[in-house]
């Protein structure tokens, strides 16, 4: 078994340009703190080592509610901004279809949690395989 706890296996991903890496704390912004942006949440904002993008950096979450997906597809995607992930088709149905907000309003939501989704809603995840 392995001695490692599930949080140090948990992968995260920056959302501005969808990498994917393990929890970590440098690249994080110290030139004050940004207010969140429509449906941002209180994400940390972070730099990418990757492609030096700067956005929010999310755990990444398997949604666990079969009757949202539309398709089996690979989890390729994830919504913006709470990380959950799951196939493209399933993630732009979602984020096209707005649902009601409030009395008077309609927006896109993330079906496993109800978080507001950002602009655009979702984000494609690219993994990082070892070099051989």
């Amino acid at each position: 078994m392995c001695p490692c706890s599930l949080e140090e296996r948990q992968p995260w991903v920056y959302l501005t340009c969808g990498h994917v890496h393990g929890r970590h704390d440098w690249g994080q912004r110290s030139e004050g703190v940004a207010e969140p942006r429509d449906g941002e949440g209180s994400t940390t904002r972070c730099e990418c080592p990757l492609c030096r993008s700067v956005g929010p950096y999310v755990p990444l979450w398997l949604g666990c509610e079969p009757a949202v997906y539309l398709d089996a597809g690979a989890p390729t995607h994830a919504f913006v901004p709470c990380g959950h992930v799951c196939s493209e088709r399933t993630v732009r149905y979602w984020a096209e279809t707005p649902l009601p907000h409030g009395t008077h309003a309609f927006r896109p939501v993330c079906p496993f949690c109800s978080a507001a989704l950002g602009t655009p809603g979702w984000t494609r995840l690219i993994f990082q395989g070892p070099i051989d």
